[in-house]
Protein backbone atom coordinates (compact mmCIF):
# COMPACT_ATOMS: atom_id res chain seq x y z
CA UNK A 1 0.00 0.00 0.00
CA UNK A 2 2.81 2.52 0.52
CA UNK A 3 4.28 1.65 -2.87
CA UNK A 4 0.76 2.25 -4.41
CA UNK A 5 0.78 5.83 -2.17
CA UNK A 6 4.13 6.89 -2.86
CA UNK A 7 3.31 5.96 -6.78
CA UNK A 8 0.28 7.93 -7.04
CA UNK A 9 1.55 11.26 -5.30
CA UNK A 10 4.39 11.07 -8.38
CA UNK A 11 1.19 10.61 -10.97
CA UNK A 12 -0.88 13.15 -9.63
CA UNK A 13 2.03 15.55 -9.98
CA UNK A 14 2.05 15.02 -13.51
CA UNK A 15 -1.96 15.62 -13.96
CA UNK A 16 -2.12 18.76 -12.48
CA UNK A 17 1.42 20.69 -12.56
CA UNK A 18 -0.14 23.06 -15.37
CA UNK A 19 -2.28 25.15 -12.64
CA UNK A 20 0.23 26.76 -10.94
CA UNK A 21 3.58 28.89 -10.89
CA UNK A 22 6.90 27.17 -10.08
CA UNK A 23 7.85 25.80 -6.82
CA UNK A 24 9.52 28.19 -4.32
CA UNK A 25 13.27 27.05 -3.33
CA UNK A 26 14.16 29.43 -0.71
CA UNK A 27 12.99 27.69 1.95
CA UNK A 28 13.65 26.84 6.02
CA UNK A 29 11.64 23.55 7.07
CA UNK A 30 10.99 22.53 10.99
CA UNK A 31 9.45 18.59 11.10
CA UNK A 32 9.06 15.71 13.46
CA UNK A 33 9.28 12.54 11.99
CA UNK A 34 8.05 9.43 13.67
CA UNK A 35 9.05 5.45 12.80
CA UNK A 36 7.96 2.38 14.26
CA UNK A 37 10.46 2.61 17.53
CA UNK A 38 12.62 5.94 17.15
CA UNK A 39 11.62 9.68 16.48
CA UNK A 40 13.41 12.38 14.51
CA UNK A 41 13.37 16.31 15.30
CA UNK A 42 14.68 17.94 12.15
CA UNK A 43 15.58 21.40 10.30
CA UNK A 44 15.82 21.72 6.78
CA UNK A 45 16.34 24.15 4.16
CA UNK A 46 17.88 25.76 0.88
CA UNK A 47 18.64 28.27 -1.03
CA UNK A 48 18.60 29.48 -4.30
CA UNK A 49 21.82 30.48 -5.95
CA UNK A 50 20.57 30.67 -9.17
CA UNK A 51 17.78 29.89 -11.52
CA UNK A 52 18.93 26.34 -12.06
CA UNK A 53 21.49 26.19 -8.53
CA UNK A 54 20.25 25.83 -5.09
CA UNK A 55 22.07 25.25 -1.52
CA UNK A 56 20.60 22.28 1.05
CA UNK A 57 21.40 21.79 4.34
CA UNK A 58 19.81 19.99 7.07
CA UNK A 59 20.35 18.90 11.18
CA UNK A 60 18.13 15.89 12.18
CA UNK A 61 18.20 14.66 16.07
CA UNK A 62 16.55 11.01 16.07
CA UNK A 63 16.04 8.75 19.24
CA UNK A 64 15.72 5.31 19.10
CA UNK A 65 13.63 3.96 22.61
CA UNK A 66 13.70 0.09 22.39
CA UNK A 67 13.31 -1.67 25.95
CA UNK A 68 16.90 -2.47 26.42
CA UNK A 69 18.86 -0.24 24.48
CA UNK A 70 18.94 3.63 23.91
CA UNK A 71 20.38 5.54 20.49
CA UNK A 72 20.60 8.79 19.97
CA UNK A 73 21.43 9.94 16.45
CA UNK A 74 22.47 13.39 14.50
CA UNK A 75 22.61 13.79 10.99
CA UNK A 76 24.28 16.91 9.56
CA UNK A 77 23.80 17.23 5.42
CA UNK A 78 25.38 19.95 3.55
CA UNK A 79 25.04 19.89 -0.46
CA UNK A 80 23.66 21.59 -4.35
CA UNK A 81 20.31 20.73 -6.01
CA UNK A 82 19.96 21.54 -9.75
CA UNK A 83 15.96 22.19 -10.60
CA UNK A 84 14.97 22.24 -14.35
CA UNK A 85 11.36 22.81 -15.51
CA UNK A 86 9.21 20.70 -17.08
CA UNK A 87 6.24 22.80 -17.22
CA UNK A 88 6.03 26.31 -15.32
CA UNK A 89 4.57 24.56 -12.11
CA UNK A 90 7.05 21.33 -12.77
CA UNK A 91 10.30 21.02 -11.65
CA UNK A 92 12.73 18.11 -12.10
CA UNK A 93 15.55 18.23 -9.57
CA UNK A 94 18.70 16.89 -9.04
CA UNK A 95 20.89 16.46 -5.32
CA UNK A 96 24.11 15.98 -3.80
CA UNK A 97 24.84 16.21 -0.03
CA UNK A 98 27.57 16.02 2.10
CA UNK A 99 26.49 13.87 5.17
CA UNK A 100 28.09 13.27 8.62
CA UNK A 101 26.67 11.52 11.17
CA UNK A 102 27.52 10.70 14.84
CA UNK A 103 25.59 7.54 17.19
CA UNK A 104 25.72 7.09 20.60
CA UNK A 105 24.28 3.75 22.54
CA UNK A 106 23.56 3.46 25.28
CA UNK A 107 22.99 -0.45 27.14
CA UNK A 108 21.67 0.94 30.63
CA UNK A 109 24.15 -1.41 33.30
CA UNK A 110 26.73 -2.38 30.69
CA UNK A 111 28.18 1.23 29.40
CA UNK A 112 27.60 3.35 26.08
CA UNK A 113 29.15 3.84 22.87
CA UNK A 114 29.77 5.97 20.53
CA UNK A 115 30.62 5.90 16.38
CA UNK A 116 30.41 8.86 13.72
CA UNK A 117 30.83 8.66 9.99
CA UNK A 118 31.09 10.53 6.71
CA UNK A 119 28.81 9.82 3.67
CA UNK A 120 26.68 10.90 0.80
CA UNK A 121 22.95 11.03 -0.48
CA UNK A 122 22.02 11.74 -3.82
CA UNK A 123 18.42 12.06 -5.17
CA UNK A 124 16.26 12.58 -8.00
CA UNK A 125 13.02 13.62 -8.03
CA UNK A 126 9.78 16.14 -8.64
CA UNK A 127 8.53 19.55 -7.62
CA UNK A 128 5.01 20.41 -8.87
CA UNK A 129 2.40 23.08 -7.42
CA UNK A 130 -0.53 21.22 -7.59
CA UNK A 131 -2.31 24.84 -7.04
CA UNK A 132 -1.22 27.91 -5.86
CA UNK A 133 -0.91 27.09 -2.54
CA UNK A 134 -0.64 23.24 -2.91
CA UNK A 135 2.74 22.01 -3.67
CA UNK A 136 3.35 18.25 -3.96
CA UNK A 137 7.01 16.19 -4.46
CA UNK A 138 8.48 12.76 -4.82
CA UNK A 139 12.29 12.16 -4.51
CA UNK A 140 14.09 9.24 -4.80
CA UNK A 141 17.82 8.94 -2.58
CA UNK A 142 20.30 6.87 -2.04
CA UNK A 143 22.41 6.86 1.29
CA UNK A 144 26.15 5.90 1.34
CA UNK A 145 26.81 6.18 5.03
CA UNK A 146 28.21 3.59 8.10
CA UNK A 147 29.70 1.31 5.13
CA UNK A 148 25.97 1.21 4.63
CA UNK A 149 24.08 1.68 0.94
CA UNK A 150 20.37 1.92 1.06
CA UNK A 151 17.48 4.03 -0.45
CA UNK A 152 14.64 5.85 0.16
CA UNK A 153 11.47 7.52 -1.41
CA UNK A 154 10.17 10.46 0.18
CA UNK A 155 6.84 11.95 -0.92
CA UNK A 156 5.35 15.68 0.70
CA UNK A 157 2.57 17.78 0.19
CA UNK A 158 2.81 21.16 1.58
CA UNK A 159 -0.09 23.58 2.35
CA UNK A 160 0.96 27.15 1.80
CA UNK A 161 -1.19 29.27 4.03
CA UNK A 162 0.13 32.41 3.44
CA UNK A 163 3.41 33.26 0.76
CA UNK A 164 5.74 32.85 3.65
CA UNK A 165 4.39 30.13 5.99
CA UNK A 166 2.58 26.59 5.54
CA UNK A 167 2.73 22.74 6.86
CA UNK A 168 3.65 19.49 5.14
CA UNK A 169 2.84 15.86 5.97
CA UNK A 170 4.94 13.02 4.05
CA UNK A 171 5.69 9.48 3.97
CA UNK A 172 9.02 8.10 3.67
CA UNK A 173 9.92 4.30 2.65
CA UNK A 174 13.89 3.18 3.41
CA UNK A 175 14.24 0.19 1.40
CA UNK A 176 17.41 -1.52 2.81
CA UNK A 177 17.47 -4.36 4.96
CA UNK A 178 14.87 -3.15 7.39
CA UNK A 179 11.92 -1.91 4.62
CA UNK A 180 11.67 1.40 6.99
CA UNK A 181 8.79 3.73 6.94
CA UNK A 182 8.43 6.95 8.91
CA UNK A 183 5.48 9.62 8.50
CA UNK A 184 6.65 12.98 8.86
CA UNK A 185 4.69 16.79 9.30
CA UNK A 186 6.34 20.22 9.84
CA UNK A 187 5.92 23.90 9.17
CA UNK A 188 7.64 25.66 6.43
CA UNK A 189 8.76 29.61 6.40
CA UNK A 190 9.33 30.61 2.77
CA UNK A 191 11.57 33.55 1.89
Amino acid sequence: MNKTLIAGLVLSTFSVSALAASPNYDKLEFGYHDGDDFHVYSVAGSASLSDAIFLRGNYSYSRDDLSFVDTDGRLYGLGLGYRTPLTPSLDFNAVADYLHSKLETEIPGLGSASDSDDGYRVGAGLRAMATDALELSAIAYHYDIFEDDYATMDAQATYNFTKAMGAYAGYEQNFDDHDLSVWKAGVRFSF
